[in-house]
């Protein structure tokens, strides 16, 4: 009857949203920098690519989460659908600068 409860208390720690989002968050982040190191690039540079375009990814996730989804998605889908592109289209150019910027100093470095 122990391993029932152990089980029980595991999941229930597990289905916390906090802790699934953190778990999800470092899965994400785990597989971006194993994909950037397997293609040659160096530990350093992986980390700060990756960890500037994870930021990055929350805070689009967390607008769409948090606001999008609750204000837009089932009353407006089309006004939804567009705030997204919208955003995604803001975003990833501001990325893009956030990146050139961070590796301004070090042309040969900076990814592609």
């Amino acid at each position: 009857m122990k391993t029932r409860s152990l089980l029980d208390q595991i999941y229930a720690f597990l289905n916390q949203r906090p802790v699934y989002h953190t778990l999800f968050w470092l899965a994400l982040y785990g597989t971006m920098v194993g994909t950037s190191l397997r293609q040659g690039i160096d530990l350093h540079t992986t980390l700060y690519n990756e960890t500037i375009q994870a930021l990055f990814f929350a805070g689009l996730v967390y607008c769409n989460l948090l606001f999008l989804i609750p204000n837009y998605l089932a009353r407006h889908a089309f006004i939804y659908f567009g705030l997204v592109l919208a955003a995604c289209a803001i975003v990833t150019p501001i990325e893009v600068l956030v990146l050139y910027l961070v590796y301004s100093d070090a042309p040969s470095i900076r990814p592609m």
